[in-house]
């Protein structure tokens, strides 16, 4: 790109700078094309910011001010109190609910609509599973999660839930090794 005096002045677009490489090099010193160029050009750094904003919302794990039309969508009716991780896990975890139900989605959507981590254990019983759920929970929270087990969960299966407390324990453990060098000498008498 050509540079004048009059160009570092107006120029401040990326795009504008884009455009002054395929012009004549007699704009340099136009002040009233300049100007042209530099509106022109941020307009279009405006759409190319847009589009690519535009990209993130199509996708539900970088969508922001688009999550009400993903919820409207899904027909989800968010807590007032989720932030957007929570939303869009909500989300995703509709998206993922007519697929057959592993213990893992079952967790995630448990998850979501506690607002704690859950843990479930297969196997606990004939035709049973476990759910964990973590100690910091509010019985409002608690039924919605078990609400959405119920709906989620394949109709054979029953299951018992548990609210746990996790704690962590340091416990000083001191060993002690005892290093030996044996050697054997072969003695042959003649």
């Amino acid at each position: 790109m050509y540079s004048t005096e009059l160009t570092e002045k107006i120029i401040t677009s990326d795009e504008a700078r884009k455009i002054l490489n395929h012009v004549s090099p007699i704009y340099g010193d136009s002040y009233v094309g300049l100007w042209l160029f530099q509106i022109i050009g941020s307009e279009l750094d405006d759409i190319k910011l847009w589009s690519e904003e535009l990209k993130l919302q199509t996708s539900i794990q970088t969508a922001t001010w688009s999550l009400p039309y993903w919820e409207r969508e899904y027909d989800i009716t968010p807590d007032a109190d989720w932030n957007v991780e929570q939303r869009r896990l909500a989300v995703i975890s509709k998206m993922r609910y007519k697929a057959p139900m592993n213990p893992k989605k079952l967790s995630e959507i448990a998850s979501v609509f506690s607002g704690v981590p859950v843990d479930i254990a297969e196997n606990t019983g004939k035709n049973k599973f476990s759910v964990y759920v973590r100690k910091n929970i509010s019985v409002f929270s608690f039924f919605k999660a078990k609400a959405a087990i119920d709906r989620a969960k394949p109709a054979h299966l029953i299951y018992d839930i548990q609210i746990t407390e996790i704690r962590e324990s340091y416990v000083d453990i001191k060993s002690a090794v005892n290093n030996e060098i044996i050697k054997k000498y072969k003695v042959e008498v003649v």
